[in-house]
This record gives C-alpha cells, sequence and structure tokens, in this order.
C-alpha cells in the first residue's frame, strides 16, 4: 500500500513530472491541430482539377535546408539533455544554445521562402492553407525556441529543474517531426 510518504514531491502517482505531462497533452492537442490543417491540404488537392493551381512551381531547395536545420537542431537537443543527465550543466548550456542558433536560422530560413513564392495567403486556397500551415508551424519552432530560452535563463539563475528541460525537450522534437511533415506534404508531395 502506498502512502502519502512514498510520492517523490512534484511527481505525479506514476512518476511523470507535471511539466512533462502538460507538455505532453498540449501536443496531443497540437497534433490535433495540425491534423485539421493536412485534412484542409488534402481535402483541397483532392477537390482540384489541377494542384497546385496555376500551374504554381515552389523550390523545395531552400524547405530541404531548414528541415535539415531542424532534424540536427533535435539531435543537439538530444545530447543538451543527455548533458543534463550527467549533470554537465554547461555542457547543456553550450548545445542549447546551438539549438536556438539552429532554430532561429531555420525560421529566418522558412521567412525568406515564404516572402519569395509566388502567390499569397489571398491568392486562392491553395495559398490560404499554404502560408497558414507554414505560418503555424513557424510560430512552433519560435515557441520551441522561446522554451529553450526559458530553460537557459533558469539554469543561469541555478533554478533548473530536469523535468523542464525534459520538457522543452519533448516540445522541441514534436515541432521538428511537424516541420519536417509540412515540409513534405507542402513542398514534395504538391
Amino acid at each position: 500500500m502506498s502512502s502519502q510518504t512514498d510520492q517523490v514531491p512534484g511527481r505525479l502517482a506514476d512518476g511523470m513530472p507535471p511539466v512533462v505531462l502538460g507538455v505532453v497533452l498540449f501536443v496531443a492537442s497540437e497534433c490535433v491541430f495540425f491534423s485539421a490543417l493536412f485534412a484542409a491540404w488534402f481535402t483541397a488537392r483532392a477537390r482540384s482539377p489541377q494542384w497546385p493551381p496555376g500551374g504554381i512551381q515552389i523550390d523545395p531547395s531552400l524547405g530541404v535546408f531548414t528541415s535539415a536545420l531542424l532534424v540536427l537542431s533535435s539531435v543537439v537537443v538530444a545530447f543538451a539533455e543527455y548533458a543534463l543527465r550527467r549533470q554537465d550543466t554547461a555542457g547543456m548550456r553550450r548545445l542549447l544554445w546551438l539549438a536556438v542558433v539552429l532554430g532561429l536560422v531555420a525560421v529566418l530560413g522558412q521567412g525568406i521562402h515564404l516572402g519569395g513564392l509566388p502567390f499569397t495567403i489571398s491568392s486562392n486556397g491553395f495559398g490560404t492553407i499554404y502560408w497558414t500551415t507554414s505560418a503555424i508551424d513557424s510560430a512552433h519552432v519560435l515557441g520551441a525556441v522561446v522554451f529553450a530560452l526559458v530553460v537557459l535563463a533558469r539554469s543561469a539563475a541555478g533554478r533548473l529543474m530536469p523535468s523542464l528541460m525534459r520538457g522543452a525537450a519533448v516540445f522541441w522534437h514534436f515541432v521538428v517531426g511537424v516541420s519536417v511533415f509540412t515540409f513534405l506534404v507542402l513542398e514534395v508531395l504538391t
């Protein structure tokens, strides 16, 4: 039989820290949100006599570059989390800063890519769904960067909880996965 004294403060009964549970639940809701965006994309594509409309051509080269940066950043975040588990806080900070820079460069690349497209959000249904999904994806990458900056700030103040780093890592990996899937759907499978 378990008593209250058997539980570790700051953990749920199953051992998952609340911050990690919160991130997992948020990620689950974001999966539903992105599923709706992709459902709109595939529905519009299935109903359109020509896809993309008007002979729109999208050069995926910048998308390949930004996706590669994001995948690399995900690997870096995994190493940062591993460094923290080894109690190498300085190493964790260096790696997390590298991930932040990679994330910001990827968002900048996404912005340059969007700015150079031959269509806008109001051009047609294709443009609306493309721009909406791409912009929301970029906003999520920025959100992951902000989450990492919070981890770095708490670490610098000496108040880092490993569960916060775990939550940031879970969100970062989710965002990278969504970004790669977004790239594949919007630019490779188009």
